[in-house]
């Protein structure tokens, strides 16, 4: 009886509680790649977007996120920069050295993407921001 007890305690102390759970997809996992990952504390879930990677289109999962499901890019994804391509510039700064407000989309806020502009680089909203975009030659996310 103390053993059991006294091992009760021990798994308390070793297993953290969290006091939140996410459930996990009914169907399974179909498509590669690692979901985002999700710090949200769900008291309730909502009703999900979707049930699974099947409904998402082209290299989407469906992921549970902020407390439901929906269809989210993977994590393999999003690493190779925002989603969306940068808009064609068609003139030319007449600065020898425009300065950059950006080099890459990380230092740009929320979903704006890091792209060149007349005079230098700097934030804006990306053109397609739901498409990833993709290497002509691979067909893989481009970096």
């Amino acid at each position: 009886m103390y053993l059991s007890g006294l091992f009760s305690i021990i798994l308390l102390l070793i297993v953290p509680w969290t006091g939140t759970y996410k459930p996990v997809l009914e169907k399974g996992s179909t498509k590669p790649g690692t979901c985002p990952e999700d710090n949200a504390l769900c008291r309730r879930h909502y009703e999900a977007k979707c049930q699974s990677d099947e409904e998402c289109s082209g290299k989407q999962k469906c992921c549970f996120y902020y407390c439901h499901f929906e269809c989210k890019y993977t994590v393999e994804d999003r690493l190779s920069g925002k989603l969306g391509t940068c808009p064609v510039v068609i003139y030319q700064c007449t600065k020898t050295k425009p300065p950059d407000k950006c080099h890459r989309d990380r230092d740009c806020l929320g979903t704006l993407k890091c792209c060149r502009g007349i005079c230098g680089k700097k934030c804006i909203d990306a053109l397609n921001p739901d498409v990833p975009k993709l290497d002509k030659e691979t067909d893989l996310v481009a970096e």
